[in-house]
């Protein structure tokens, strides 16, 4: 798909599903390193943009890692704020509880 990433803890035995919701404690920063969102929240995973998609699902509750998402898992040539079209981006990510699978 061209997401590449680093798993730093896969997590606990409750795995993501793509129908899961999970509280997630994240940071999204472009290649410059400035950062355009950074918060706690709650997220249904199917939802999300497909690389976030693709990543949590690799994980489970308490999970950690770092996706470097391509544009074409990201937001493309959609303009979002701080994101300049057709940018990869970076996110650190940690799954605080699988809320619901």
């Amino acid at each position: 798909s061209g997401l590449q990433y680093i798993i730093n803890d896969v997590g606990g035995e409750r795995k993501i599903r793509s129908s899961s919701t999970v509280r997630l404690k994240y940071t999204g920063m472009c290649t410059n390193g400035k950062i355009f969102d950074s918060q706690v929240t709650d997220f249904r995973v199917n939802r999300l943009i497909p690389g976030l998609k693709e990543g949590l699902c690799m994980l489970g509750e308490g999970g950690r890692m770092i996706l470097y998402i391509p544009p074409q898992l990201a937001y493309g040539s959609n303009w979002s704020g701080n994101i300049e079209p057709n940018s990869l981006v970076i996110y650190n990510v940690e799954v605080e509880k699988v809320i619901k699978r």
